[in-house]
């Protein structure tokens, strides 16, 4: 009873979901995988069902959530323990899909803390292991509640713009080159794709996984603080 009720109301919000927003342009022409990927800190874990919720009602649900985690976590010095809240919505979303399809929810552990980096390099590297290239990586943070035309607007402008990694939010930097007098560009607030310097995560950002290899892990000459704030460098 509890799958049927569970696949009933995700059916009906599917079904209200078609009508408000869904079209072609929401599908990728190489049928490629759409996975969305994030990390948290064992002490954040209480943030993450809104972001899930989120992420499950978009116009175009993803295919794969990546929930990625390493054993132990270097910054809070304590292993990572999986609440029960969390086990139990892995396992409904897995087990769903009387009417429809419903996203993968996985946990992916890491034998690496590679601190707010650990958000795509797992994912990155599992897909690699497995020699798999049929899929883009969108990337969030674990406290954010995002717009349910998020991924559908990635892939609108990942067809045009292959080439390139696609943000909501960066900053352009001037000549002085100093990220104080950078300027913050919000994706919801312009028209045009515009280039930024600097890619800040908190809303958002495609990889082409073409467009990497393993240097993007490659920390060996990286300023310390590099660690903790992966997105800047």
């Amino acid at each position: 009873m509890k799958k049927f009720l569970w696949s009933l109301k995700h059916y009906l919000l599917y079904k209200l979901r078609s009508f408000l927003k869904y079209n072609k342009s929401e599908e990728l022409e190489e049928k490629k995988r759409v996975i969305v990927s994030f990390t948290t800190l064992p002490s954040r874990f209480v943030n993450i069902k809104n972001t899930l919720s989120s992420l499950i009602y978009q116009t175009r649900i993803p295919d794969e959530i990546v929930i990625a985690i390493p054993r132990f976590s270097k910054r809070e010095k304590v292993e990572y323990q999986i609440p029960d809240f969390i086990n139990k919505i892995v396992k409904a979303a897995n087990i769903s899909g009387l009417f429809i399809k419903y996203p993968k929810i996985s946990i992916l552990h890491s034998d690496s803390d590679w601190g707010p980096a650990t958000k795509f390099i797992p994912a990155i590297q599992r897909e690699i292991q497995a020699d798999r290239h049929d899929y883009i990586l969108i990337i969030v943070d674990d406290d954010q509640i995002y717009q349910r035309t998020m991924i559908s607007n990635f892939i609108k402008h990942h067809k045009t713009y292959k080439d390139f990694i696609l943000c909501n939010r960066g900053r352009k930097l001037e000549k002085s080159m100093f990220y104080c007098n950078s300027e913050v560009i919000l994706g919801t607030k312009i028209k045009d794709v515009t280039e930024v310097d600097i890619i800040t995560g908190v809303g958002g950002y495609l990889i082409n996984p073409e467009l990497v290899d393993s240097s993007l892990w490659d920390y060996s000459d990286s300023p310390e603080g590099a660690f903790y704030m992966d997105d800047i460098w």
